[in-house]
């Protein structure tokens, strides 16, 4: 269940792309993958592109809600790691380049807040955004998303060993 939503939600950040060529934008985001504490070794060895976006689990409480069907609420952060050389003090000529990773959160936030009614019915929700305040060239921002799932693996026949399903807010079912 989690790699299908990993891939349809990479696959729906990848929406995202630059203005800077009208005739071909380029996309915005560069890099995406799985969080493993990235950061930690980054000024070492530099080995993805910027801005880069990984993306943590959190913990997921299920709940059985009958049938052999669990639901839970997916919690998830978006690491965002930009890079910037710029100033971002009021009478810098480079302050809207330094800012320019706050445009890319708001970019991220209205790409997610209107992912309805596709793969997944239920709402994809902001709950919390934590902002780099101590860094250098590299910012790491990061946005935490909630959206309900329900998944009906556990109700097994014999075609669920090689096709289960998940089901989000109970409308769409989706083949995993």
């Amino acid at each position: 269940m989690r790699k299908q939503f990993f891939l349809d939600l990479i696959a729906r950040l990848k929406n995202i792309k630059n203005d800077d060529d009208y005739y071909n934008p380029s996309d915005a985001i560069k890099h995406f993958d799985l969080w493993n504490n990235n950061t930690e070794y980054l000024q070492q060895s530099q080995v993805f592109a910027f801005p880069a976006v990984f993306i943590e689990f959190l913990p997921i409480v299920w709940h059985n809600i009958g049938k052999k069907t669990q639901q839970a609420d997916l919690d998830f952060r978006l690491h965002i790691l930009t890079e910037s050389l710029a100033l971002s003090a009021d009478n810098s000529q480079f302050q809207s380049q330094a800012l320019a990773h706050l445009d890319l959160i708001d970019r991220i936030h209205y790409c997610l807040a209107q992912w309805e009614g596709t793969e997944y019915t239920a709402l994809i929700s902001r709950i919390q955004s934590l902002t780099d305040n101590n860094h250098n060239s590299i910012l790491h921002n990061i946005e935490v998303f909630r959206t309900r799932i329900e998944d009906t693996f556990g109700s097994f026949t014999a075609s669920h060993f090689f096709n289960p399903t998940l089901k989000t807010s109970g409308k769409l079912t989706y083949k995993l």
